[in-house]
């Protein structure tokens, strides 16, 4: 049973690999892209707020 487990599990790997899935998301107007293998949770869209008192940055 296990090695039918790792079996699957590197299956799912190499199509993972080859079909190029990625989560995706947006800050501002940049968008970013993280390869799914290397997400462990996704917890959901929580609220922001301001920093007060943070120094501008001149970039």
């Amino acid at each position: 049973m296990a090695q039918l487990v790792e079996t699957m599990n590197q299956a799912i790997k190499a199509t993972t690999i080859k079909t190029g899935k990625y989560l995706t998301f947006t800050l501002e107007t940049e968008e970013y892209g993280i390869g799914i293998l290397k997400v462990k949770e996704i917890i959901g869209m929580m609220p922001s707020r301001a920093l007060l008192f943070q120094e501008s940055w001149n970039l």
